[in-house]
């Protein structure tokens, strides 16, 4: 093998570093990749993919090699992009180039094995998943109870409140007078305040909703 680019000896402790700072889920792969050679240098972690110094390099490596003497060189890094072992293990993998001057001379990549991490992910969504959205209020108070109450039967009329007429005052006063909204102190005073008018005419609508159901 030939020697190491001097450039690529100063990556040597990066990869070490960075191999001990991300866990053995990260594999830290320092590649030359001239002309001559494409090949593993240093690695960390390496049973990520079961590579080894000496390793060569993968096929996305050879492709920008063969294009080093064409001068049409893509990208200097290759982020996050998704890749796979030959075992199948799906890893999330970065690539940045290594250049001395206008040369490409080695590659550093970074492959986190995050196939435990997706099964996780995919069981954990299973466990959340519901079937139908339905607003449903957890409340801790008679008070918090009545006011959501309130909130609800306004909130079904379909007219802005400037609007609403006797008959949609008295739609909502007979939802809440049905759930014993009225049992539960101040809640005439709630429902005058929210819907402008007077304590005076709710319990005019409660007497009228009860005779009505009376009859």
């Amino acid at each position: 093998m030939e020697s190491i680019h001097p450039i690529l000896q100063s990556y040597l402790p990066v990869v070490e570093a960075m191999g001990a700072a991300l866990g053995r889920q990260c594999e830290i792969v320092l590649h030359q990749l001239t002309r001559e050679i494409s090949t593993v240098i240093a690695i960390a972690n390496g049973e990520v993919t079961g590579r080894k110094v000496g390793s060569p390099a993968t096929d996305l490596l050879v492709e920008i090699a063969e294009t080093l003497e064409s001068g049409e060189l893509g990208d200097e890094m290759m982020l996050n992009y998704r890749s796979e072992t030959p075992e199948g293990r799906i890893l999330k993998s970065s690539t940045v180039l290594i250049r001395d001057g206008d040369q490409v001379v080695g590659a550093l990549c970074i492959n986190q094995d995050i196939t435990d991490d997706l099964a996780y992910l995919a069981k954990l969504t299973a466990l959340t998943v519901t079937e139908e959205k339905k607003k449903e209020t957890h409340l801790s108070d008679a008070e918090s109870f009545m006011e959501s109450m309130i909130d609800r039967a306004i909130a079904k009329s379909e007219k802005p409140l400037p609007y609403w007429e006797k008959e949609d005052r008295l739609r909502v006063v007979a939802e809440l007078e049905k759930r014993n909204v009225f049992s539960i102190r101040g809640a005439v005073s709630v429902l005058a305040a929210r819907i402008k008018v007077s304590k005076f005419s709710i319990y005019n609508y409660i007497e009228e909703v009860r005779t009505n159901k009376e009859e």
